[in-house]
């Protein structure tokens, strides 16, 4: 599991897992986002997002561990067992190009089966790590994001198992991660099909 600061964009997503049993309800959230505070914490959407779900298994997952992770257009890092992961390391578009920055990280070994995700040709990464690999901040930072002033990283604890998808659009490259407590890759695989990139939002109903 990596570094991941809390956003708007996962919150969302993690409604989007509620969304088919809850759809009535989704509306309802998202007007009350557009009518929240910009400067509210992510604690006061977690509360919103769960008022709108109730009580089902993903409103009460929201904070128990269970989430979607997003990152467009991921480049690697320069020194991934940094505190930080270092320098950025500009990444090509493409699925094969990430899934090959992978493979230059220390003490991570990839394997990846094509797919297609909403159309897009994508990719399963599946990555496994080296337990005895020491890195000072208990973590390898494998990737961030383009817009490195987000902040946003991807890693990984030494000895720990990943599974990734990466997804090829015209323009841009995402990562994906569907995790948390009893995910099994059914669980993913069901949650990847239902993933949908849309060029502008739909209207309310």
């Amino acid at each position: 599991m990596g570094k991941r600061t809390p956003s708007l964009l996962a919150l969302l997503g993690l409604v989007a897992v509620a969304g088919y049993q809850n759809r009535e309800k989704i509306s309802e959230f998202v007007k009350g986002l557009a009518n929240a505070d910009p400067n509210s914490t992510a604690g006061g959407m977690i509360d919103m997002a769960k008022k709108a779900i109730g009580s089902s298994p993903t409103a009460t997952s929201i904070t128990e561990g269970l989430g979607i992770f997003a990152m467009k257009n991921p480049w690697g890092l320069a020194e991934p067992c940094a505190d930080g992961g270092g320098g950025t390391v500009p990444v090509e578009p493409g699925v094969e190009a990430l899934v090959a920055q992978l493979r230059t990280v220390p003490g991570m070994a990839v394997t990846s089966e094509e797919m297609t995700i909403d159309g897009h040709r994508a990719a399963h990464v599946a990555v496994t790590t080296d337990a005895g690999i020491e890195c000072p901040a208990g973590e390898i930072s494998a990737l961030t994001s383009k817009n490195v002033t987000s902040g946003w990283r991807w890693g990984i604890r030494p000895g720990d198992e990943g599974s990734l998808y990466v997804v090829e659009l015209p323009d841009a490259t995402y990562l994906l991660e569907y995790s948390g407590e009893g995910v099994t890759a059914a669980d993913e695989r069901a949650v990847m099909a239902s993933v949908e990139f849309a060029d502008t939002l739909p209207p309310a109903p």
